[in-house]
C-alpha cells in the first residue's frame, strides 16, 4: 500500500517537471583567478580616513589630559600619594569676637521697635494680673 502511495507520488511529480522547460545556465568549473595583485577600488581612500580618525583621536586624548590634569611625560613633584596633615592655626581672640557679637546684637535689638499683639501675651498678662493680686 505504501509503495503504490509512493509510486502514485512520483509519477505525478514526474508529470508536473515534464511539463517544466526552464533550463538554468550554470558555469562548468572552477572560476579563473588572476595572477596579479586584486584591485581594490577606494581601499587607499578609506585607510586614509582611518588614519586621520586615529590622529583626531589621540589629539583628543591628549586635550583632554591637558585641560583634566592627567600628568604625561612630567616627574610628580610629591613623593607621598596622598596629603599629609598640619595642625590647625587657631587664633587666639575668640573672646573679642563674642564680646563684638554680642554688643552688635544689642544695638540691634534697640533698633527693633515693633512688638506684635498675640494670644500668649494677653493670656500672660492676665496671669500675671491674678497672681498679683
Amino acid at each position: 500500500k505504501e509503495n503504490k502511495l509512493e509510486q502514485l507520488r512520483r509519477e505525478k511529480e514526474y508529470k508536473e517537471l515534464k511539463e517544466c522547460t526552464f533550463v538554468p545556465l550554470t558555469n562548468e568549473g572552477t572560476p579563473v583567478r588572476g595572477n596579479g595583485p586584486v584591485i581594490v577600488r577606494g581601499l587607499g581612500r578609506h585607510l586614509e580616513l582611518k588614519e586621520m580618525a586615529r590622529r583626531q583621536e589621540e589629539e583628543q586624548k591628549q586635550r583632554e589630559d591637558k585641560a583634566f590634569g592627567k600628568v604625561t611625560n612630567r616627574v610628580d613633584s610629591r613623593t607621598e600619594p596622598y596629603t599629609i596633615p598640619k595642625p590647625f592655626n587657631l587664633s587666639t581672640s575668640h573672646r573679642r569676637r563674642k564680646s563684638r557679637s554680642k554688643s552688635r546684637d544689642q544695638d540691634f535689638a534697640k533698633d527693633l521697635t515693633f512688638s506684635p499683639e498675640t494670644l500668649s501675651r494677653s493670656r500672660q498678662r492676665k496671669i500675671l494680673g491674678i497672681l498679683a493680686k
